[in-house]
This record gives structure tokens, sequence and C-alpha cells, in this order.
């Protein structure tokens, strides 16, 4: 592991170099001329000599491998698509709500001995929990290929830089052809056409230099570089015409290529980062559901109407629990595999891709869970039901995931994946929540107060009439409030313009289109699975204005300030 205290030795250390090669194209020789009086001062600070390079000793060299790394990733033992699976099923989240919907499968066929209305809500029920059981194996087999794809193409990157040819190298005044495993900080390098960067660096000299960092930024068009204009090269870019003379900066998991393994490689440390965060609200709210409804009913049972014990009591509370389970249903991102699945297979931008969807689904999930945690506390209703959430997350969720991570590259300027920023960053969660809170007010005024603001009639503590205008009114509106929020997860950074170059995304366009016409079929035609029925002109219009409105909710919440 390299050592962060080279400063005392080197006059720069390997977090210095690390910030320095995020830099691009002028703001990159800025940088350099300001902090390190320019490449030569930059040459001084790290020992080298633009010229004879570092000396060529052992001594020498193991000193910068240990100040600054080495060029080499760890590798990891291979894993088969079985053994991802295996690791899928031990998602507990993914376990209780296998549990859940087994028992309610079973439930689903039970009726007590001397009910006679009936199997009322039994083949929902039954609908509801074959669903969630399919959608567990979908989660599943997803989050397996998610990992295998991540894998195998952390082991192509990873193998094309350390394997695939010698690199020749200055050394003493002597040119060599040095191992790329070998070659450490402060090398001075001969590049050429052909060549794949082992590292990340500093142009010195070049000669109509050209190079391909689609890998990198996903942009197919070469750059052309030189030491005046361009000077930052970095690793697993091509050099695609010319030829030049570089600076090794930063190695292995220090550059830019390392970052990005370390980002969404095998130990997906970024990726459980997300995960835990969506958990760990889950849990909160299936916790505290499952304590307030079973307080309320022992109160109620025991202490108000002075019931003795009884074993449907016990029924009641294993209901309680099954239902707050539910919760994980709405609160998981249950599309983030797939999506993951479609950033692994894009070239380069990989943080901005994921931090665009997690700004929508995050959204989704939090509005979802929270509507369904006040709804079942006050009305003792899912208003909107798990089917519902698994069509919202699993169909939209899907779409949006295309759209958001697969089309990126129309002129607009990204940071790269290799920021040292956080994936969730502070800007992330201000503009997450800000949503939230827009969507979550416009739910629960359609919810409690719907009925009247469109004289229908209420589907509250009423199982016969969720199928009603009134709680399609409220599916509704959430899904377009949730399909216009994808304009606004295309800017991650506190953007104003949302709308940038949208006209250039063809892909973005076309799914947002199919989703409006989806959505559309859905209510007009009516569904009873999803309890839908058709609605007026009116009740439309209605429902886009609450959409749109998020989009102008959006300029206020880029107007709090926020450091990123």
């Amino acid at each position: 592991m390299a050592s962060t205290s080279g400063q005392w030795d080197y006059g720069c250390s390997v977090n210095d170099l690390r910030k320095l090669m995020e830099y691009r194209g002028t703001d990159g020789k800025g940088k350099i001329q300001l902090e390190y009086g320019g490449t030569e001062g930059l040459c001084k600070r790290l020992k080298t000599d633009s010229i004879n390079g570092i000396p060529n000793t052992t001594e020498e060299l193991e000193r910068r491998r240990t100040f600054f790394g080495t060029n080499e990733i760890p590798p990891t033992p291979p894993k088969g698509f079985c053994p991802l699976v295996r690791e899928a099923l031990k998602d507990v989240t993914l376990i209780l709500l296998l549990v859940d919907a087994i028992i309610s499968l079973a439930l689903s066929f039970y009726r007590p001995p001397h009910d006679r209305t009936g199997s009322v809500g039994s083949f929902e029920r039954f609908i509801e929990s074959l669903a969630i059981l399919i959608t567990v194996v979908l989660v599943v087999l997803v989050t397996a290929l998610s990992d295998y794809t991540k894998e195998r193409e952390f082991r192509g990157q990873q193998s094309k830089i350390e394997i695939e040819h010698n690199f020749p190298v200055i050394r003493g005044g002597t040119q060599l052809q040095v191992a790329v495993s070998e070659l450490v900080v402060g090398d001075i390098a001969q590049i050429k056409n052909g060549d794949l960067l082992p590292a990340d660096g500093i142009l010195i000299a070049s000669n109509d230099l050209k190079i391909d960092e689609s890998s990198l930024t996903g942009e197919s068009d070469q750059i052309e570089k030189s030491p005046d204009a361009d000077p930052m090269l970095l690793s697993g870019t091509h050099v695609v015409e010319g030829s030049g003379k570089m600076l090794m900066t930063a190695m292995g998991v220090n550059s830019q290529t390392g970052i990005t393994m370390t980002l969404l490689g095998p130990k997906n440390t970024t990726v459980e980062e997300v995960r835990k965060a969506a958990k760990r609200e889950a849990v909160f709210f299936v916790l505290l559901l499952f304590t307030l409804q079973t307080v309320r009913f022992i109160i109620g049972t025991y202490v108000i109407d002075e019931n003795s014990f009884s074993l449907s009591h016990v029924v009641s509370i294993i209901i309680f629990a099954l239902v707050s389970i539910l919760l994980f249903v709405y609160a998981h991102p249950l599309a983030l595999p797939f999506a993951l699945v479609l950033i692994w297979r894009q070239r380069g931008w990989y943080a901005a891709r994921l931090r665009r969807f997690i700004q929508y689904q995050f959204t989704v999930n939090g509005v979802a869970t929270f509507i369904a945690f006040v709804t079942a506390i006050i009305i003792q209703q899912y208003v909107v039901s798990i089917l519902q959430v698994l069509f919202i997350n699993l169909l939209y969720g899907c779409m949006a995931a295309v759209a958001l991570t697969v089309s990126m590259n129309h002129g607009e300027t990204y940071l790269l994946s290799t920021d040292n920023l956080p994936i969730l960053t502070r800007r992330l969660w201000v503009n997450i929540k800000g949503q939230a809170i827009y969507q979550a007010i416009i739910l629960l005024i359609l919810i409690f107060y719907g009925e009247r603001i469109f004289d229908v009639a209420s589907g509250r503590y009423n199982i016969a009439a969720e199928t009603s205008v009134h709680f399609t009114l409220v599916f509704n509106a959430f899904v377009l409030m949730s399909i216009f929020n994808q304009i606004n997860a295309r800017k991650v950074f506190g953007e104003r313009n949302v709308f940038q170059n949208i006209h250039k995304d063809y892909l973005f366009v076309g799914i947002f289109i199919l989703q409006l016409i989806i959505q559309a079929l859905i209510v007009q035609i009516g569904c009873e699975l999803l309890r839908t029925t058709p609605l007026t002109y009116i009740q439309w219009l209605c429902c886009i204005a609450f959409a749109v409105g998020g989009l102008i909710w959006q300029q206020v919440i880029v107007s709090i300030p926020c450091r990123q």
C-alpha cells in the first residue's frame, strides 16, 4: 500500500498527485504551473530528470514503490455465477421478503372455520405473494449477473494494463524495456501510436499526439495532446496517433483506472454504501410500523375492549409483522442491480451514471416507503399497493436505468467517475430529499383530501373501493412525478438547466415518451391487479401539473447552498 508520507522525501504526496490528475486540459496545465512551477518543477519535486529519467538503482526503485505504490492492483480470486447467486441470497432483506412471501402465500389459502365470506382478498394476496417471490428470484439473478459482469470487466481492464506489454522508459539516461508492473512514479516513458498507457502522467514532449480516452470518459473523439494545451494523460487510454514523452505521476490503485476499478470493482464498497443507505431507513420504518401496530392492537384488544387472550391474536401480530416486512418492497432499490449491469457495459463516467440513477431511484423508494408507512398507521391500508410498487420499481425503474445510465455524452460536462467525492454526495441527498418532500406532500393531499378536490368517492377505509378513481389519482400522480423526476436526475451537482442537450438524447426522450404511453394505457384501459380505473382529462391534466411542478420545485432545491 502506498505511503502518503512522500511529502518529506519528494515534495508531493500520493494524494497530491491523485488530485493533480483530476484536472483536464488547460486547467491541468494551469494547476501544474501554479502549484509546481511547470513540468520541470514537478520533475524536480519527484527527483527525476525530463531527459535522463530516474537513477536506475534497486534502492531508488524500492523507495519510490514504498512512497508512491506499485503499478499493480491486488487480484482477487475469480468467482463463478453460482457462488455469486449464493452470495446474493445472503441479503437479509431478500431473505425476509422470501419468508414473508411464503407465509403470505400459505395464509392466502387459509380461511377461519366460521368465516362464511368466502375467499375475499385471497386471490389478491396470492398474486401479491407470488409477485414478491418472482421479484426476489429476479433480483438475486440480476444481482449475481451484475457482480459477474463487474468481475469480468475488472479482470479484463486489469490484465490489459498489467500483462499486455512492456513499456519503454528512460532510467539513468538509458532507454529500457520495463514490465508494466515494474514502472514507478517519476519514470520518463516514451509513448507511440498503438500504446495502451499503463499509468497516469504528464506530457513532456509530443509530436502530433492524439489519445482515445473513451475507456474512461465514453467520448469516442480523439483528443489532441500537447505540453502547452492538454498535458494530462490517463491510464487505460490509447495512443491512436503520433508520439511523445511522459512523466509518470500516478499508478496502480492511485491511477484513474485503478480508482475506477476500486469504485465499482469486485470489492465494491461504493455500491455496498448505496445499498446500506437504502436499507437503514427501511429497517427504521419496518420496526416502527410493527411496534405501533402491535401496541395499538394490544391497547385496543386488552385495555379498551377487555378481551381475553386468543390464539387469533397471535395470528394478528404475525400478520402485523408480515405487513411491516412488506415495507422492504417499497424501500428496496430493485432496479439497482440491473442499472449496475448497464453501467459496467458502458465506457466511462461510471460514478456520474450511478449518481443519476440513484437520484431517481432513491426518491421513488423514499416517497413510496413514507406514504406506505403513514397510510398503514392512519388508515391501515397501503394506498399504493405492493403490485403497484413492484410495477414502478421493476418496469419503470429498469427503463429509467437505461435512460439515465446508457446515454451520457451530448456535449455535457461531468465530473470524472474517478473523482474523490463519495457517490452519495451532500448535493445528491439534498436533491433526493427535496423532491421526496414535494412528492410526499402532493400525495398526502390527494390521499386525505383528493375525494373533495375532485368530487369522487373516497377510497379510504374501504377495501372494496381500492380500485377507485380516488386511489387511481394517487397512483397516477406518483408515477408521473417519478417519470418527470428523471429529467431532474440528469443533473446531480446542482445545475439549473436540467434540459441541457435533452433534444440530442434520443434514447432518454424515447423512453420518457414510452413510459407516458404505458402509464396512459394502464390507467385508461384499467387494470384490476394494479387497481386502476379511467380518469377524465381534467384529472389527467392535474396529475401532469403535479409532475411539472416537480421540475419547477427543482429550481428551488438547487438554490439551497450545499457543499459537494
